[in-house]
C-alpha cells in the first residue's frame, strides 16, 4: 500500500513543482478548481493520444522497416514518427483538454491565461506519463529509485512537456486574437518540433555526452524563449480575447 502511494506521489511531484513555478508568473492567479480541472483533463488526454499513437505507429511501421538501410529515408521516417505521430498527437490532445474545459469560459479572461492552462494540461499529461514510466521499472522499485527517477523526469520529460505546450499556448494567444489559422498551425508545428527533437535526442542520449548536452541546450533555450514570451504576453491588457 505504501509502495503505491509513493509511486503516485513521485509520479505527480515533478508536475506539481513545475506547476507551482509557472503559476507564480500569473499576476492574477486562476481559481484553483479550474487549475485542478485542467490538470485532470491533461491526465485524461493521454488516453486518446495513446490510441492515436498506437494506430499511427502501426500505420507507418512498414515504412520504418523499409527505411532501415536507407540513411536519408530513415531520418525522414524518424522525424515523421517522433514529430508528427507522437509529439503532434500529444500536443493536440493537451490543447483539446484545455479547449473542452476552459474555452469560452469567463475565467479565461486574459491572454496569459491560455499559456498557463496549456502548461497545466501538459503537466497533467506528464504526471500520468511519469506514473507509467515508474511502473515499467518493475514491482521491486524502492523509494530511493523512485525519487531518483522523479528527479530525472522533473528535469527532463516533465519540463519538456511544460515548455512545448507553453510555447503552443503563446501561439494560441495570437492565433485567437488575430483570428489567424497561420499562428494556430505554426504553434502546433513549433511545439511538436521542440517535443519531437527532444524525443529523437533522448533515444540516442545513453552514454553520449554530446547528445546529453544537446538536450540540456534545447531545454534551456526553449525555457528562455518561453519566459520572454510569457512576459510579453502578460503585458497584453485586453480582456477575454476568446468569444
Amino acid at each position: 500500500m505504501i509502495g503505491y502511494i509513493a509511486l503516485i506521489l513521485f509520479a505527480i511531484l515533478p508536475s506539481l513543482v513545475w506547476m507551482f513555478y509557472y503559476l507564480q508568473k500569473d499576476l492574477n492567479p486562476e481559481p484553483k478548481r479550474f487549475i485542478f480541472y485542467v490538470f485532470i483533463a491533461g491526465i485524461l488526454s493521454a488516453i486518446p493520444a495513446f490510441f492515436i499513437q498506437t494506430g499511427g505507429l502501426k500505420l507507418i511501421s512498414p515504412l520504418m522497416t523499409f527505411s532501415e538501410n536507407i540513411a536519408l529515408l530513415a531520418i525522414i521516417m524518424l522525424v515523421v514518427q517522433q514529430v508528427f505521430v507522437i509529439a503532434l498527437s500529444e500536443e493536440f490532445f493537451k490543447y483539446f483538454s484545455v479547449f473542452v474545459v476552459m474555452m469560452r469560459h469567463p475565467e479565461l479572461d486574459e491572454p496569459i491565461d491560455m499559456v498557463i492552462y496549456m502548461i497545466v494540461a501538459a503537466l497533467g499529461f506528464a504526471a500520468i506519463e511519469n506514473f507509467f514510466t515508474l511502473i515499467s521499472l518493475g514491482p521491486e522499485l524502492i523509494i530511493e529509485e523512485m525519487a531518483l527517477m522523479a528527479l530525472l523526469r522533473f528535469s527532463s520529460a516533465t519540463f519538456l512537456h511544460a515548455l512545448a505546450s507553453g510555447i503552443l499556448g503563446v501561439f494560441l494567444v495570437y492565433a485567437y486574437r488575430r483570428r489567424s489559422k497561420l499562428f494556430l498551425t505554426l504553434g502546433f508545428l513549433v511545439a511538436s518540433a521542440i517535443h519531437g527533437a527532444y524525443n529523437m535526442l533522448i533515444i540516442r542520449a545513453e552514454g553520449n555526452i554530446q547528445v546529453f548536452a544537446s538536450i540540456v541546450l534545447l531545454l534551456l533555450v526553449t525555457a528562455i524563449i518561453l519566459s520572454i514570451a510569457m512576459k510579453k504576453t502578460d503585458k497584453i491588457k485586453s480582456i477575454c480575447f476568446i468569444k
